[in-house]
């Protein structure tokens, strides 16, 4: 086991909302079988690197929230934000490196910190404690790819314009 590159120095909730629904049964468990067919909806954005004080920092946001449009339903309606300051230790790695790690590892970080909020919130709520099921967030990989890849055709689309004036 070794330290990871990536260290969660703060975080904080923007968005915290539960509410127990009433068209629920009142038999409901709340474990992560009792969501499958629920859909889990996430918005997850991030800073550039900042330089402070001789330290790298990067910010992560993630939104999670239960989207309850379907048959299957949880018996709580969710939205919760949460934003964290992660510091990027030395040795400094290549940009392609960092951004991987800091995706999928600040990413679940986050994720739990949401998990565990829900858990303890709900413990004493009508359905009782709700434990969302254990996510990965290697799909943000292809993302961060295509985004990188529109993001050098747009640049050089500009500077196909720029050259052409």
């Amino acid at each position: 086991m070794q330290q990871s590159p990536l260290q969660l120095e703060r975080y904080h909730f923007n968005l915290g909302y539960v509410r127990a629904r009433t068209d629920v049964e009142s038999s409901h468990s709340c474990n992560a079988d009792s969501l499958i067919g629920v859909e889990i909806s996430e918005q997850l954005s991030w800073s550039s690197v900042e330089n402070r004080d001789g330290k790298s920092y990067v910010h992560l946001k993630l939104y999670i929230a239960l989207e309850n449009k379907n048959e299957n339903k949880a018996p709580y309606d969710v939205a919760v934000e949460v934003e964290g300051e992660f510091r990027i230790a030395p040795p400094f790695m290549k940009k392609d490196d960092w951004e991987k790690i800091f995706i999928v590892n600040g990413a679940s970080m986050l994720y739990t910190v949401i998990r565990e909020y829900l858990l303890s919130f709900t413990a004493r709520a009508v359905y009782g404690p709700l434990m969302l099921p254990t996510m990965n967030f290697l799909d943000y990989m292809d993302k961060i790819t295509e985004a990188k890849e529109k993001s050098q055709a747009q640049q050089e689309a500009e500077k196909k314009d720029v050259h052409a004036k």
